[in-house]
């Protein structure tokens, strides 16, 4: 069975100054655990959590979309919950949580290099 493809859906861009009111937010807690609604949707809004860092990473449906990693365990769903729960957001959400890693990563690694004598 040949699945549908990602990038059907999805546009890659990544910009520091991207903002945007109507949004998809793809939030992760340190468990790699997404955050999704009552009803198995992404939030519309960020709300009041603790955010570590926010990340445009392009246009999922012709909407701005964001990865946010943040504290919380609340609402929270492995991704193969999400998997279950609809195939095109699990698509999406590996894609999110790939850009989140790379990027607590990223900073670690630099963060370490930065310390070490040269």
């Amino acid at each position: 069975m040949i699945e549908k493809s990602l990038y059907e859906d999805y546009e890659i861009d990544f910009s520091d100054s991207h903002t945007s009111n109507d949004a998809y937010y793809f939030i992760f807690n340190n468990k790699r655990e997404l955050c999704l609604t009552d009803e198995h949707k992404l939030p519309e809004t960020v709300g009041n959590l603790k955010i570590d860092f926010k990340l445009y990473i392009g246009k999922y449906n012709k909407k701005d979309t964001f990865v946010i990693n943040c504290e919380g365990d609340d609402s929270f769903y492995n991704l193969k919950d999400v998997y279950d729960i609809s195939h095109d957001l699990y698509l999406m959400a590996t894609r999110a949580v790939l850009v989140r890693d790379w990027y607590m990563t990223h900073n670690n690694v630099m963060s370490l290099y930065c310390f070490v004598p040269h």
